[in-house]
């Protein structure tokens, strides 16, 4: 597994608004958990684990790359070494485990399972185009409506960059894929396309 150094987090690089969208929505995500005790998995910027543990909750971070200073060092192929079951009220993987092959997703999946006693949270990139329309009407309350379609590039193969192993809408790793092998170990509660370029999932999750 691929780790990311600091510089990587450059913030006129890295910090686009398209990212702080996303920090929203997984902020979002773990506040509707209502948890106590939670596990975040990859801490790159440390932006969510910062804001956590300013609410107040109980966050271990956890992380392969030692230069991030996490509370444990470790890979998440390998968490049952870290920790106990049921440790946590809430797991977060938020862009992680696309920087592992994919042949390693599902023991991944089974180890941050092993973890949780109640909710997971999970985001992966998704590569596709997205047609959207977005209608606002501010001075009564801000109404939103519109639709958006969202087309995989599923005849598109993909090709290690370094960076990312495989993305959800390529070739082979289809949505239906990674939900199958995700219903495996827990009911799936929401499915949440990140705006505005939906380039991103999150599945909300809980244990079965």
């Amino acid at each position: 597994m691929q780790s990311q150094t600091k510089d990587h987090y450059n913030f006129r690089e890295y910090f686009t608004f398209s990212r702080w969208v996303s920090f929203y929505e997984q902020i979002s995500v773990i506040l509707n958990c209502s948890p106590i005790n939670i596990l975040e998995i990859g801490l790159g910027s440390r932006l969510i684990y910062a804001y956590l543990k300013e609410l107040g909750f109980k966050v271990t971070g956890f992380d392969i790359d030692k230069s991030l200073n996490p509370d444990v060092v470790g890979d998440v192929r390998k968490l049952s070494g870290s920790f106990s079951d049921d440790q946590f009220d809430l797991v977060c993987c938020f862009q992680v485990l696309e920087h592992l092959p994919f042949e390693e997703f599902e023991n991944s999946v089974r180890n941050i399972a092993r973890v949780t006693s109640r909710h997971v949270a999970i985001s992966l990139p998704f590569a596709g185009y997205s047609i959207s329309f977005a209608l606002r009407i501010s001075k009564v309350g801000e109404i939103k409506a519109g639709f958006a379609w969202k087309i995989p590039r599923f005849w598109e193969k993909h090709k290690y960059d370094g960076i990312h192993y495989w993305e959800i809408g390529k070739r082979g790793y289809s949505l239906k894929k990674v939900v199958s092998i995700l219903s495996s170990y827990f009911e799936i509660k929401e499915i949440r396309f990140v705006e505005p370029n939906k380039g991103i999932v999150i599945f909300v999750l809980k244990k079965k």
